[in-house]
């Protein structure tokens, strides 16, 4: 399925979760195909320094976006999904909605949507870069095995309305959180507990 992806449009966004595999899926991708990583490296210096280490060895070209300005992370994007390479981030920090009537926060860079029945902030870029690009966003779930480690492919959106792609890639993760909950390692996240709370008072009988 990947392979005629990059067939038919030349390049693609993956979103993936925090999964216990997320990296080594990384690792095994970037042995097939070109692959530009983007990590937010930790403002603990000694941290970075030693994640750094790890990020080397994963094979893949890497961008911080935590010190790259938002101009060359664009640029660096872009520029790499014209080349035909994947562009591979992890999106499900999720943060506080955008207000009542607004679907965008350009402060958190987070677009508005509906997660488990929950009104959150999912970040904007994937959908973002994807229109720009003109590829599509594919969602990926990374799901560990007793013997392997099984990327599952969401369905690649068209996200020419970006708002409408936030929401289709928000879907399509949903539904592969209930399928592999063990992998998912958000699931205990602070503010992801704080939606599925929310759901769970809203589903629950009087």
């Amino acid at each position: 399925r990947l392979d005629e992806i990059i067939r038919t449009h030349g390049s693609a966004v993956m979103a993936m979760p925090h999964c216990h595999s997320s990296l080594l899926m990384i690792r095994g991708l970037s042995t097939r195909y070109p692959v530009l990583m983007l990590v937010r490296e930790s403002a603990d210096q000694s941290r970075a320094d030693a994640t750094r280490v790890y990020y080397n060895n994963l094979g893949a070209e890497r961008l911080d976006v935590r010190n790259s300005s938002s101009v060359s992370v664009a640029r660096s994007v872009l520029r790499a999904l014209r080349e035909g390479k994947l562009v591979i981030g992890i999106v499900d920090r999720i943060k506080a909605a955008p207000t009542e009537g607004e679907d965008y926060n350009a402060h958190d860079d987070v677009n508005r949507c509906q997660a488990f029945g929950q009104t959150v902030g999912f970040p904007a870029w994937p959908a973002r870069f994807a229109a720009r690009a003109r590829v599509p966003l594919l969602p990926v779930m990374v799901e560990l095995t007793q013997d392997k480690i099984v990327g599952h492919l969401g369905d690649p959106i068209d996200c020419t309305d970006q708002m409408a792609g936030t929401q289709a890639c928000m879907d399509n993760l949903e539904t592969m959180f209930l399928q592999y909950p063990h992998d998912w390692g958000f699931v205990y996240d602070k503010h992801w507990s704080r939606v599925m709370r929310g759901r769970a008072q809203e589903v629950s009988p009087q």
